[in-house]
């Protein structure tokens, strides 16, 4: 397979009509994707991008990053320069003192890949809040309970085994994997793994690659670990990682995530398994139907959305396979025009508001606030708006579409970049929207798609000459000082 082929779906016994209830029913749910593919028997019946967002382009994958960490530390073992029963202690001698915990001096590289670490809760955090040092924090911070006993998520572990891929091999785990695996994958050059705040790989959370590099190694996975006739993983190792190696439910959930838990993924039903992360980055793979499904997406904040798409799928077209065809010769062609008009969502609302001409412009003076926020105003003009505001970093604006949305960049230069902890320096790109969600009310969403992806909705509400403000934010480490509520008045 030297790239993919894109096929009528009905070639690979998936019918238009499903994938169009699919799309319908995404859409019909207001969650924001950002890109989705399906591969039936390595072919493309489905590649669809909601604009802004483009094929080109790579995307924060999140906890999927875990994934291919495993597939780096499969390969280690593979050579037999690293076992499943290593302690993790034995590769950083300068980290371990007597002052470590048995627990973390039994833990082993086997206890990190299936989440039964000895800790019950995150060893870092926010770098500006617990400091940078996240690799020490491992074995500097008291755990409390034994190791390789019971599943409970645990990014920090992962953040380890990134670091013992360095170790091993004096490169960061993406650097490795990108010469033995991903190179062979033709996988996009502009691919990349941000660091954490000690320039380790952020292993857990933060590789950045396209929808179609993604789909590549869901393949390759599926393949068994063989690209284009060509072994790159033992079958045995990749089998054991996507096996159930521990209970990851006890409680008894009616969660599709919860069938078991792997080396770095998710055991689902009917034999598959996934890659998930945070705000509906997700690879399924299921062997047996020979099917890659992946989107991408800024689902954070909505709690339904992964049930719902991992449902939607299911019964639309898994559950269909092979059971349906398109009579219409037109479904497929329209379904085509259809993936090349897709946009995110914007705000639901009203255009217009009678109030719009009164406010418009009009400066309101703010009541101390925690997101530091002294001066405001919002102005309206057609089809597109600018809210001002005056923060500890000077005068600030934000530029949107009213009923549609706007592609702009977030007026801040102090994010983290490609190290977290250390600003970027420059403005991240945000698709942002507004609407009159009541006649006093006025709604703004700003959906952050850049080396992080976050949503922040501002909503002003106008009584009278005062002013309530509302910022609401779903994104980790960033928008910190976005999100709270205060009032104001009219300036005079």
């Amino acid at each position: 397979m030297k790239d993919f082929i894109s096929v009528n779906p009905n070639e690979v016994g998936i019918s238009a009509k499903s994938i169009n209830r699919l799309l319908d029913a995404l859409e019909e749910s207001g969650l924001p994707f950002h890109s989705c593919m399906i591969l039936r028997y390595g072919k493309v019946a489905l590649e669809a991008y909601w604009a802004p967002n483009r094929q080109d382009e790579t995307h924060r994958l999140y906890s999927a990053t875990k994934s291919f960490v495993s597939i780096a530390i499969g390969l280690l073992i593979d050579r037999g320069q690293l076992s499943l029963h290593d302690k993790i202690v034995k590769f950083f001698p300068d980290l371990v003192s007597e002052a470590t915990h048995p627990y973390v001096k039994e833990t082993t590289v086997r206890d990190l890949l299936r989440m039964t670490t000895p800790f019950s809760q995150s060893t870092y955090g926010d770098p500006d809040i617990r400091g940078k040092n996240w690799l020490a924090s491992y074995f500097h911070t008291q755990p409390d309970h034994p190791a390789g006993t019971i599943f409970n998520y645990d990014s920090c572990g992962t953040y380890v085994l990134g670091a013992i891929v360095r170790r091993i091999t004096g490169k960061y785990f993406y650097e490795f994997l990108r010469e033995e695996i991903l190179c062979e994958l033709e996988v996009s050059k502009e691919s990349r793994c941000l660091l954490g705040p000690d320039r380790e790989a952020w292993a857990g959370s933060a590789l950045l690659l396209s929808t179609r590099d993604f789909a590549k190694f869901s393949q390759f996975l599926l393949n068994g670990g063989v690209w284009n006739g060509k072994r790159l993983i033992s079958e045995k190792y990749l089998r054991e990682a996507t096996a159930k190696q521990v209970n990851n439910n006890p409680e008894g959930a009616n969660e599709p995530w919860r069938c078991g838990y792997g080396y770095q993924f998710w055991i689902l039903r009917d034999n598959a398994f996934c890659m998930l992360g945070a705000g509906g980055q997700i690879s399924v793979c299921l062997p047996d139907k020979n099917l890659v499904f992946v989107c991408t997406a800024d689902t954070q904040g909505r709690s339904d959305s992964k049930a719902l798409i991992f449902h939607r799928l299911w019964t639309e077209i898994i559950e269909k396979l092979d059971t349906e065809t398109d009579s219409d010769p037109n479904i497929y062609p329209n379904l085509l025009a259809r993936c090349q008009n897709l946009t995110l969502p914007s705000v639901v609302g009203k255009s217009a508001s009678p109030l719009a001409e009164r406010i418009s412009g009009v400066i309101y003076r703010m009541e101390n606030n925690a997101m530091g926020i002294d001066e405001l105003s919002l102005s309206l003009a057609g089809d597109e708006g600018t809210f001002t505001y005056q923060n500890a970093r000077g005068e600030k604006k934000i530029r949107f579409g009213i009923g549609k949305n706007l592609l702009s960049t977030f007026p801040e230069t102090h994010f983290y970049g490609d190290v977290l902890g250390e600003p970027s320096g420059r403005e991240f790109r945000t698709v942002n929207s507004g609407a009159w969600v009541e006649d006093t009310t006025f709604a703004i969403r700003c959906n952050i798609i850049d080396n992080s992806v976050g949503n922040l909705t501002i909503t002003l509400a106008f009584k009278g000459d005062a002013l309530a403000l509302s910022m609401h934010k779903n994104a980790q480490f960033f928008l910190k000082d976005y999100h709270g509520f205060t009032g104001g008045v009219k300036k005079s």
